[in-house]
């Protein structure tokens, strides 16, 4: 309340609120004013905690779904086998829960059965993006302004909720255990990486494993663990979804550093004149970047090589054409100079 709805019917000239300024109020209507009033910032108060009680009950109700999702079915009872009969043997589970497909189409599988139908489009990038964190917990705050930027934080944290229980949801359907291995802990999100694998996560385990061999200078390791590494990318990151900004930046420095294998591995090709080899890691350079100059040379030479001159010939008028439309600029002398040597033999 203002000062000014009750300025008409106080008589005396003391402040409209005395209690404010501590003065003791005089009059009987000053002390029911002052008693509504108080009365007034009480239920304030109420609905304060109500609604921070109301927040942890929420979270709470989280946790207990996932406990209640992640617990293990009762083992049933032992069934009597004749004393000669063959035991069977145990399998042993060494396949992770949930393998994501990051590179390329998002694709899931669970025990190897595809999750074919997602409840929402959010659900699926969420699980996505979960993945992109791997091994870190994201707060809650962070994944509604990602997903949910203009709802308020009441909606936000709604959406949430409803999203990772459709996660849940459309995992057990295919797998009762799978809901173990999403993370939901003290406002807290991520995916338990003992029960996820993801293509992305081998990408980057080959490429440091690479990088390893390289300081080495084992070009044998560095040569298998490349080769393995641009093997599982069968796209860029989250192909089928190009329009989400967070991940913007991770696609382009995964693409990059994809091109980096492919380049690594075509110079290696060219040292031992293994030229189809080099062809063929050029060209998938070049589906990814048009402009890329190396690449363009690396065909040239390969064709050339392989006794194919009208072909190199052709790849340089491709060459030339692509950088003055794309760049606006000529052909670098470099590779002039290879064209030279190609025409005069």
């Amino acid at each position: 309340m203002t000062s000014g709805r009750f300025e008409t019917t106080l008589t005396a000239p003391t402040p409209t609120l005395p209690f404010i300024l501590g003065v003791v109020p005089t009059t009987e209507q000053d002390v029911r004013i002052e008693t509504i009033l108080m009365r007034i910032e009480s239920l304030q108060t109420l609905a304060v905690e109500s609604r921070r009680e109301l927040d942890a009950l929420r979270e709470l109700s989280v946790e207990i779904l996932e406990a209640v999702m992640s617990r293990p079915s009762p083992a049933p009872e032992p069934v009597a086998q004749p004393t000669e009969a063959v035991p069977k043997r145990v399998e042993t589970r060494t396949a992770p829960l949930l393998r994501l497909r990051l590179l390329g189409s998002f694709d899931a599988h669970l025990r190897g059965q595809s999750i074919g139908r997602w409840p929402s489009r959010k659900a699926r990038l969420l699980l996505a993006y979960l993945a992109l964190e791997r091994g870190r917990m994201v707060p809650k705050d962070v994944l509604i302004d990602l997903f949910w930027p203009d709802a308020p934080l009441e909606r936000g944290s709604n959406n949430l909720s409803i999203a990772i229980h459709q996660l849940r949801t459309a995992m057990t359907a295919v797998e009762p255990e799978s809901g173990q291995a999403i993370i939901v802990r003290q406002g807290l999100y991520g995916l338990l990486t003992d029960d996820v694998s993801t293509d992305l996560w081998d990408f980057q385990a080959q490429l440091a494993d690479a990088r390893r061999a390289l300081e080495r200078k084992d070009d044998e390791a560095t040569r298998t663990t490349l080769s393995v590494a641009v093997s599982l990318c069968e796209g860029d990151l989250l192909e089928s979804d190009p329009y989400e900004d967070w991940a913007v930046e991770p696609r382009r420095s995964l693409g990059a550093a994809y091109n980096h294998a492919l380049a690594w591995l075509a110079t290696d090709a060219a040292r031992s004149s293994d030229w189809a080899r080099v062809i063929d890691l050029a060209g998938r350079i070049l589906q990814r970047d048009r402009c890329d100059e190396s690449a363009h040379r690396w065909l040239m030479t390969g064709y050339w090589k392989l006794g194919n001159r009208p072909q190199a010939l052709q790849q340089y008028r491709v060459y030339e054409t692509t950088m003055q439309r794309e760049l606006g600029v000529q052909p670098s002398a470099e590779s002039r100079r290879l064209h030279e040597q190609i025409l005069a033999r």
